[in-house]
């Protein structure tokens, strides 16, 4: 959704009509910003907490665990989900390891 369809809906829920629609372009852009804000504030917790668990995954397990690399992650996107998908992969690298041997 654009800035502008934003500011449109809004206009129209207030007035029954989109013809205001300039006048809320502020409204819009500072719900946008909310949402950035929030997202990153909810999202921080987690990620950190992901982290954590990929240090131990690392250091329990070292090389088996094959990790791959916070650039190769970053490169899927950013979202705490990414780092989630590398950590169980890690650990079914380890879990094949031990079948294995």
């Amino acid at each position: 959704m654009t800035l502008q369809s934003l500011a449109r809906t809004i206009a129209k829920a207030r007035h029954g009509t989109d013809a205001m629609w300039a006048n809320y372009m502020g409204a819009a852009e500072a719900v946008v910003a909310l949402d950035r804000t929030t997202y990153a504030d909810s999202v921080a917790p987690y990620a950190a907490a992901l982290r954590m668990v990929r240090e131990a995954v690392e250091e329990i397990f070292g090389p088996a665990a094959n990790m791959e690399s916070m650039d190769a992650i970053l490169l899927r996107g950013p979202e705490p989900h990414h780092q989630a998908e590398a950590i169980i992969a890690a650990l079914q690298n380890v879990a094949g390891a031990q079948r294995s041997a």
